[in-house]
């Protein structure tokens, strides 16, 4: 039997390769936005435990509570607004990678279809063969015994 070659493998390896590029892509921007995730819930824990420890406090120490929570807080808003970019480059980059995934897809689905019409054929062709041998062996045998052939 013979083996199957499929005539677009350089093109469907290209595209399995432009699919991981997306992944990993997509992978790491995912992780940008997780550890901005992180920091935004550290940020509000911090803000909640300055804002908790200075109740009772003195008058000094509730200025100075006052001016680190609006550091915090502005802190809170320069993450919150890399989040929102990062996410949007998440957006894009996992449609990205949903398009690249289906090239690559339809390629895939494609060879299969190939393959299995390949070897399909090839099995037809073997049994042909082997019919043809058996009908020349029956043949043979029939002579050599001296029967007709009907």
């Amino acid at each position: 039997m013979r083996e199957f070659r499929f005539r677009l493998e350089p093109i469907l390896s290209i595209r399995r390769h432009k699919t991981k590029e997306a992944e990993i892509e997509l992978a790491r921007v995912d992780g940008e936005c997780l550890q901005l995730e992180r920091q935004i819930h550290e940020l509000q824990e911090e803000r909640r435990t300055v804002y908790h420890s200075g109740l009772g406090a003195d008058l000094e120490f509730r200025v100075a509570q006052a001016a680190y929570i609006a550091r915090l807080n502005a802190a809170l808003e320069e993450v919150g607004r890399r989040l929102q970019e990062r996410s949007a480059e998440r957006e894009r980059l996992r449609e990205r990678y949903r398009e690249v995934a289906r090239e690559e897809q339809v390629l895939d689905k494609l060879r299969e279809r190939r393959a299995e019409e390949h070897y399909r054929c090839e099995r037809a062709d073997q049994l042909t063969e082997m019919n043809e041998i058996g009908v020349n062996i029956t043949a043979r045998r029939n002579k050599n015994r001296g029967t007709p052939l009907k």
